[in-house]
């Protein structure tokens, strides 16, 4: 997948900055220093060694190894992403699908757990490609996407999310963002705990066909309608912890080597 030779592009330019610099006698406690911690989960579909059929549905699968559901009825999950650097609190997303009439969805991401049954601890995005747009509300816990109508709303970002698709059936939905403003939010009670994760990573996401997302002049949503829509459903997933450099000390770096 394209994502995964961008990720090793960016670990070969980080070992090659570590080489230079310590050829350059520059400590490692100097480099470690500068970089930003950033947790990191990926999953791909090439993995397929991992998935039975069960007796639901022939697009249902379990993960043999972790608590994975995963059903492919609008598109075959190929791909996700996901970080998060808890300094800066980036939150980033990738899904890339084939076979697939996907668009949008909804998506809760915990710091481990099942986001299901917790209800206002995290954020529940709601990614709409057809007009590049994500919006967040307070989750409500439930197996279902209708946070929006009765709890908090609380973030909406214009051309933040981007979807692609190729004409050939390959769709996928990207985006990042600075989480800081729903994580330091104080009105939502004692569990609110918004975006992020660190060791482990909770994910619900339902890719979704969109049939009708409007929004009022405050960016509220007003009516949600989704026509096929999958899962991809897990809790405890352990994560990578990636050392990136940030973009400043990369460049500087550079002029040194």
């Amino acid at each position: 997948m394209t994502q995964s030779i961008f990720a090793g592009a960016a670990q070969t330019l980080t070992c090659t900055l570590y080489a230079g610099t310590i050829a350059l006698g520059l400590t490692v406690g100097v480099i470690e220093s500068v970089q930003a911690q950033t947790f990191q989960f990926e999953w791909d579909r090439s993995d397929a060694n991992l998935f039975h059929n069960t007796s639901k549905c022939s697009t249902c699968f379990n993960d043999l190894n972790l608590p994975l559901g995963l059903n492919d009825k609008p598109g075959v999950h190929e791909f996700i992403q996901t970080t998060y650097n808890q300094q800066t609190e980036a939150l980033s997303w990738t899904s890339a699908f084939s076979n697939s009439i996907v668009n949008g969805g909804w998506l809760v991401i915990s710091d481990g757990p099942n986001p299901k049954k917790h209800d206002q601890e995290f954020a529940i995005f709601y990614l709409d490609g057809l007009n590049n747009k994500l919006t967040a509300y307070a989750y409500n816990g439930q197996n279902n996407s209708k946070s929006w109508q009765t709890n908090p709303f609380l973030q909406s970002w214009d051309n933040a999310l981007t979807f692609t698709d190729d004409g050939n059936g390959n769709t996928a939905l990207s985006f990042s963002i600075d989480a800081s403003a729903i994580n330091d939010r104080n009105d939502l009670g004692a569990a609110w705990q918004g975006i992020g994760f660190g060791e482990e990573v909770g994910i619900w996401f339902h890719a979704a066909n969109i049939k009708t997302l409007q929004y009022d002049a405050n960016d509220h949503l007003t009516a949600v309608k989704w026509g096929k829509a999958g899962w991809y459903d897990t809790g405890a997933l352990d994560t990578e912890d990636v050392q990136i450099p940030e973009p400043g000390t990369i460049l500087g770096l550079l002029a040194i080597v």
